[in-house]
């Protein structure tokens, strides 16, 4: 469920049920939107359906270790991670940070401490090593908020998943990219995409940009490769 009370969201991933309520009461108190997951699964399909502004991860869940999750989160977001345990084991601390997370804090964790290191980390400007915006005739790609735009400004409202497949095809600078390329894109833990997969996103890829551009013959089908977005 989310709660509509800001325009910052946040993703917690907690296995404790009541520990996972308490930490979602304390940040819609606060005044932050709030997703939540209690599997590895749960984030994946999170980070699909949501841009999320941060991310507050146990490293312990009922599917597995987080931090073995790390970078395949990075694939999907750029945004701050803060890692949360039970346990102060150096290597924990030191493997949280080398696969991707911002921030490591030992539970119990006083919830004004949380949401200091929240509001502190959301002040860093996120960066992902990527042109922060792109334009290609008109259209424009925008990292920061993981959004296209049309050439009249109007954005296409793309899923995360679907904003991905945009980037990967305008930073090509017009050259194809096979489909199997695609799907490595998009894969993770919890997630296998298959080809046609891919051309079902692409479908409503286009179908989204005809409903704000009138056009989608930008985006090209490579017969036998994959697809391509025109650039010339």
């Amino acid at each position: 469920m989310i709660s509509n009370c800001s325009d910052k969201t946040l993703l917690v991933a907690e296995d404790d049920r009541t520990t996972r309520l308490i930490l979602r009461s304390y940040l819609e108190d606060a005044g932050y939107r709030v997703v939540d997951a209690s599997t590895g699964h749960r984030i994946f399909q999170l980070l699909q359906e949501f841009s999320v502004d941060l991310l507050i991860l146990d490293i312990h869940l009922s599917d597995g270790n987080c931090l073995d999750w790390l970078p395949g989160i990075r694939e999907y977001t750029a945004a701050p991670i803060i890692m949360l345990s039970s346990e102060e084991a150096l290597t924990s601390k030191i493997t949280s940070f080398d696969r991707g997370a911002d921030d490591f804090v030992v539970k119990p964790c006083h919830a004004d401490e949380l949401l200091a290191r929240i509001r502190a980390r959301l002040k860093v400007p996120v960066t992902s090593g990527l042109k922060p915006k792109s334009t290609v005739n008109g259209w424009l790609l925008d990292t920061e908020q993981q959004q296209f735009f049309t050439p009249n400004g109007t954005s296409c409202d793309l899923t995360p998943a679907e904003y991905r497949l945009m980037q990967l095809l305008v930073q090509a600078e017009g050259k194809p990219i096979a489909r199997q390329r695609l799907c490595e894109a998009l894969k993770n833990a919890s997630y296998i995409p298959t080809p046609r997969a891919i051309d079902i996103k692409v479908a409503r890829i286009r179908k989204k940009l005809e409903e704000h551009h009138g056009s989608a013959v930008a985006l090209m089908t490579v017969h036998g490769i994959g697809y391509r977005w025109y650039c010339e």
